[in-house]
């Protein structure tokens, strides 16, 4: 059974002035089973150690070490907890605070396996096992999908769009009185500037060749990003001048994460 998750990666960040973080853990609930999980890198994690040269090198495990046992507080709490109770704890522990080691922003995922769906998530944003981007991509239209079903009370739906030279896949579609809405979720969880850069220029021509040929209007287009992880300001870059591109199509664009931005888009027009 499909259930629906929210994760926040565990960040430490211990020169505030750069703002250049480390991921070394993430967080998981699944509201439906009352679960409560989490994942940190031990105290002798060498890309953290290594990277952040000139801090204290007790800094990292000590403050690691007090995270820690604040989570499994945490976990007592939280575990049995259900709903939108445990999403309002969840959303209070996370809020951005002034601290080393902080939560970085809320997102959402569909699981089969919480425990699996924790390891991947580690995989993924700590231990940079970088998963393939159209899997991630499917799991977040999957999300989105199940979010807008509840939410709207109806299903957005994937669709072929057909244009005279190509055509083009949308994973979440829906016919309204202000014509065909389309969301698109792009991950650029990337290894390289370049191979963001490729993923992000071509959504950028499809998008503006069917904008061109009055198939899609640009207001009804929603591209809903998930931004780099880590501290590489090339990767930074990268993302920043994709995401400009991508608006100056004229589509719609926000973070993935942004799950009340992204409703309010789905529910404009909405009939049947």
């Amino acid at each position: 059974m499909s259930i629906l998750c929210k994760y926040a990666v565990i960040r430490f960040m211990p020169f505030a002035e750069t703002q250049e973080f480390a991921g070394i853990g993430v967080v998981l609930i699944a509201p439906k089973l009352g679960y409560f999980g989490f994942k940190l890198a031990d105290g002798k994690f060498p890309r953290v150690t290594n990277f952040f040269e000139e801090a204290d090198s007790k800094l990292f495990k000590k403050s690691r070490d007090r995270y820690e046992q604040e989570l499994h507080r945490v976990q007592l709490l939280l575990n049995d907890t259900y709903g939108k109770t445990q999403v309002d704890y969840f959303k209070e522990i996370t809020r951005p605070r002034e601290s080393v080691i902080h939560f970085g922003e809320i997102n959402t995922v569909v699981s089969n396996d919480v425990n699996k769906t924790l390891d991947e998530l580690y995989r993924m944003y700590v231990g940079r096992d970088f998963v393939n981007k159209t899997y991630r991509e499917a799991n977040m239209a999957k999300a989105l999908k199940e979010e807008l079903t509840h939410t709207l009370g109806i299903e957005y739906r994937a669709r072929t769009l057909r244009g005279k030279v190509i055509d083009i896949r949308l994973p979440l579609t829906h016919e309204s009185e202000y014509g065909l809405r389309a969301i698109k979720p792009m991950a650029f969880q990337h290894p390289t500037p370049i191979a963001l850069i490729d993923h992000g220029v071509q959504w950028v021509d499809r998008i503006d060749r069917f904008i061109k040929e009055e198939l899609l209007l640009p207001n009804n287009i929603l591209f809903a990003l998930e931004s780099p992880t880590g501290n590489s300001f090339k990767l930074k870059n990268a993302y920043i001048d994709i995401r400009n591109k991508l608006e100056d199509t004229g589509a719609r664009v926000t973070e993935y994460s942004n799950t009340k931005k992204i409703v309010e888009f789905a529910k404009i027009g909405l009939h049947g």
